[in-house]
């Protein structure tokens, strides 16, 4: 039981040796976040998302738009398995008014639908604003 508390407080960051945040994630499924970064400067979080469903699927807009293949915002497309894309999230309250090198922790959701029903990934992601 301590081993497991103790994992939990060090992915969280509370053992960081350089007192920086660390970066990490958790809560999310079918549709995984690979990278992401709070600007401290606007308040949005940007996420680079990867397909790991095991089929293709239909990506729905985010509050700021996503960007795929041809790298334009778009409302609504299609990933194939194993394909990456980058989701914006404007004014976002976890990363809104911290300064750089701070510690940032957003709530990021992302619907997407593949051949059943609709999925809706949600989850948190931190680490330090650039």
């Amino acid at each position: 039981m301590i081993l497991i508390v103790g994992v939990v407080l060090w992915q969280t960051g509370m053992f960081a040796p350089t007192g920086s945040p660390t970066k990490g994630s958790r809560g999310f499924g079918q549709v995984r976040p690979g990278d992401w970064k709070c600007d401290s400067e606007s308040g949005g979080v940007s996420v680079e998302w990867f397909n790991v469903a095991g089929e293709r699927i239909t990506v729905g807009a985010t509050s700021g738009g996503c960007v795929y293949a041809n790298r334009t915002y778009q409302i609504a497309f299609n990933v194939s398995e194993g394909e990456e894309f980058v989701c914006d999230y404007i004014n976002d309250a976890g990363c809104a008014g911290i300064s750089h090198g701070e510690r940032f922790e957003s709530v990021v959701t992302l619907s997407w639908r593949s051949n059943g029903p609709a999925h809706t990934e949600s989850g948190s992601v931190w680490g330090p604003a650039e």
